[in-house]
Order: C-alpha cells, then structure tokens, then sequence
C-alpha cells in the first residue's frame, strides 16, 4: 500500500479500498493464514498524504511506523499518533493498540565490490543464469545459421556526432565470434534498434562452423530462433561452457 499525492481528490474510495483490503487480511488471519504486511509511504507526508498515513494506522492497526530521515515528521507522528491509537485491538482483547514510532538514519548508499572480487564471482552468476542455482538444470544447444544471426559492438563515437550518438555500432560477422562470448539478444528488429531496446536473454557461443554456416551457442531455451536475432556482443567471455559442450540438446 502506498499514498500517491494524486489520490487527494479520492480520498474517500481509498480509504474504502484500505478497509476492503483490512477485511482481507482479518479474514486470512482467522483462516490461519497470519498474514502480514509493510505499508510503505512515499514523500507525501504534507496534507492530505499525513492524513492518509493517519488513517492507514488506524485502519490496519499497525504495530510499528518507521520514519527515515525526516526529524518533523517524526516529531508529528509521535504527537499525533496518540489520538488513533486510543481503539480497542481485537487481536489484543481488552488492551489500546499502541503504535511505536522509530526514527532511522537515512542508508548512506550501496558500498561498491572491489573489481577483484566481482571478477570472481561473475562466473558463478553466468552459471546461475545457464545451469541454474544449484547448477541442476542443463542447459539446451542451439544451431544458428549464419543469417539468422547479427552481431553488433558498441564503440564509443569521436566528433560532431558523439554527442547525439553517443555510441556506434559495428558489426561483426558471425563467423568472427570466439568462443565462450556471450551475446545479449535484444528485442530489436533492426541493427539501429539495438541500443534502445530491452535485452530478452544471453548466449554462449560454443562453436562456429565454418562449413555448415552456422554456430552452436548456450541458451536458456530449447527451441530454435524463427527469424533474425540481432545481438549485442559482450566483452565478457565465459569459460564454464566447456563442461556442458558434449551434452545433448534438450529438445
């Protein structure tokens, strides 16, 4: 659940979604379910948005607001919240809900790895990605021809026309891939949609075949591509592939 300043026109049905969803959960809970729930609030906290935090509390009867980083908002909460928590818990018999209010120091950010260390641990999480968690899971061999597919390399742009750009994109043959590249395949219907469109999956190159035109990758999925598949070439190269090379494809 969460309080979105265009709601101050509608307050009354949210406040009548919140007791419907109330509802819900009471009943879960008689069934034995014991549901719980986080409400999260954004930053609209002024007007309308406290008064819907307000009432949020009395409605789901919560036990704990944790307030991050905002020492007025804390202070308010702690004067006001007394006014709806004077309510009779049916959970708690004949004793008052009680909220406790908690001020928490806003997280200084994500500390970032050392490159070592994250060049250590990306095999395994290729491997994840191909053979699953606990590496239980086999991953299919496809045959592409040639045409069906179109690699591409991102490299940065010199000039009057970085600056629109940004990137350039080259492509490479698919008979030139080594092996053990990885290829993010995009969405793309065409080598200028490649930057701009949203990756679907990754494969392994495992082996080019100069005779029949085709090459042999790594793929999550068992069936073979229909059409073109134009790919984004990584910088990264997985070796793990080499155990999985003389399996069966899963078809």
């Amino acid at each position: 659940v969460s309080t979105q300043s265009t709601w101050a026109s509608t307050t009354d049905l949210y406040y009548l979604t919140l007791e419907c969803l109330a509802a819900k959960l009471e009943r879960d809970e008689k069934s034995g379910m014991n549901p719980n729930i986080f409400i999260k609030a954004f930053n609209h906290t002024d007007s309308v948005g406290y008064s819907i935090l307000l009432k949020m509390a009395h409605i789901f009867q919560v036990i704990c607001i944790y307030v991050i980083d905002d020492d007025i908002l804390l202070g308010q909460l702690a004067s006001d919240l007394p006014s709806c928590t004077g309510v009779d818990d049916p959970r708690a018999g004949d004793k008052k809900h009680r909220i406790m209010v908690k001020g928490l120091h806003k997280s200084g950010g994500v500390s970032q790895r050392d490159k070592n260390i994250r060049r250590e641990l990306r095999p395994n999480k290729i491997m994840e990605y191909f053979c699953g968690n606990y590496q239980n899971l086999t991953p299919s061999h496809l045959e592409i021809a040639f045409n069906q597919l179109c690699c591409v390399r991102t490299v940065p742009t010199t000039g009057p026309k970085s600056k629109s750009s940004g990137v350039n994109l080259i492509t490479i043959p698919a008979e030139n891939l080594g092996l053990g590249t990885l290829l993010a395949v995009t969405h793309a219907e065409a080598v200028g949609e490649v930057v701009h469109s949203n990756v679907a999956g990754f494969l392994c190159v495992t082996r080019v075949d100069l005779d029949r035109k085709s090459v042999m990758v790594v793929a999550p999925f068992y069936r073979p591509p229909t059409g073109v598949l134009y790919c984004l070439i990584s910088e990264i190269k997985w070796d793990g592939w080499r155990q999985w090379a003389n399996r069966r494809p899963l078809i």
